[in-house]
């Protein structure tokens, strides 16, 4: 009987201890690569232009945040960054350039940092 109420106060002061130790690692600041979600809008498209049949909906991106935030973002689902293609768009792709000027402001509770996906294209 000794034996087993021993046992039975050894894994609740593990759990515990493995409780706070989780608490304080994910309190920190992590710098990570996600897949951030997109979507790309097609604005007075011209009739001329053909459209890629399979566009993509994330963007590898590099972010810093605390750990809670990272976590959530990965078991919740965000918003995405939306993106406008205008009827007049000369070129068939958006560059890294224009896709960090998407992302500028602040997504959620963490910074992004720098955009991994050099192009997004939109037109054949």
């Amino acid at each position: 009987m000794l034996k087993k109420d021993n046992l039975r106060i050894f894994l609740a002061c593990m759990g515990i201890a493995i409780l706070f130790w989780l608490l304080n690692a994910l309190g920190g600041n992590y710098t990570s690569q996600i897949d951030y979600p997109i979507e790309i809008i097609y604005k007075l498209s011209a009739k001329k232009r053909k459209r890629v049949k399979k566009v993509p909906n994330k963007v590898k991106v590099e972010v810093t945040g605390k750990g809670w935030d990272l976590l959530k973002f990965k078991f919740k689902k965000s918003p995405p960054v939306k993106i406008t293609v205008g009827q007049y768009r000369r070129r068939s792709y958006f560059t890294n350039y224009e896709l960090r000027k998407a992302f500028k402001k602040k997504r959620g509770n963490f910074i992004v940092n720098k955009i991994i996906t050099k192009t997004i294209k939109v037109y054949e």
